[in-house]
């Protein structure tokens, strides 16, 4: 007959046992049995301190990354160009002073590295500022538009790859917009695509074309439909 001493129950160590009192058993890996004084803590088990250390280590983290300044949107560079550059540029070509205006955006542009040319980001800025002046007055983008093609063509045989294939599609716009020669505008959109093939304002603008023309060949057609229909 075994003593009381010695039987041993469910969950439970004799207290004979070297797992006794002031020791815990826990299985370990490989179907063994590791003991460990009483009152330690599980290697799985997150004490106050851990946690507390992983809160102030995450509340680190995140204040650094709101701290960083936000890429703008589509990852495109901040705009390089001073406000008061662009505000005097406005100003001049309001006035007519176009080449007074190209050089104020030239002067207000800051270089930045691996960035587009210098040249490329003021005939930008020409374009949106002409976009700005024909929402307000119809007609009133058409000479800062012109102006912004002389320059473009002017600087287009020093502009790398890259640089060249977004004033192709920047020229095609301005054709397209405010000269009114769709013809041309398809010549720049597509040198645009052949040097950049993923310019996505040279496709955009190619679609709209197409959209065009096909709209106009079709009131052609009911056009030529009803004169036949009527003589």
């Amino acid at each position: 007959m075994i003593p009381p001493s010695f039987r041993i129950l469910p969950g439970r160590m004799p207290a004979h046992s070297p797992a006794g009192p002031g020791f815990d058993r826990h299985s370990g890996g490989g179907g063994g049995q590791r003991f460990r004084p009483a009152g330690a803590t599980p290697p799985s088990v997150k004490t106050p301190t851990s946690l507390l250390r992983a809160a102030v280590g995450w509340w680190l983290t995140v204040t650094v990354l709101l701290a960083q300044p936000s890429p703008p949107p589509g990852g495109a560079p901040a705009r390089p160009i001073a406000a008061t550059a662009r505000s005097d540029a406005r100003a001049a070509l309001k006035n007519g002073q176009a080449d007074r205006a190209f050089g104020l955006l030239l002067a207000g542009t800051r270089a930045t590295p691996r960035g587009p040319a210098v040249e490329l980001q003021a005939i930008a800025e020409l374009c949106s500022i002409a976009r700005e002046l024909e929402s307000s007055e119809p007609g009133a983008g058409r000479a800062v538009a012109l102006t912004a093609r002389t320059e473009g063509l002017r600087v287009l045989p020093r502009l790398s790859r890259r640089d060249a294939a977004a004033l192709e599609s920047h020229l095609g716009e301005l054709h397209e917009g405010f000269l009114s020669d769709r013809s041309r505008a398809r010549a720049h959109y597509q040198a645009a695509l052949g040097l950049d093939a993923s310019r996505r304002s040279a496709r955009e603008g190619l679609a709209r074309l197409n959209r065009l023309e096909a709209l106009l060949q079709s009131r052609a057609r009911d056009s030529a439909t009803l004169r036949r229909r009527n003589p």
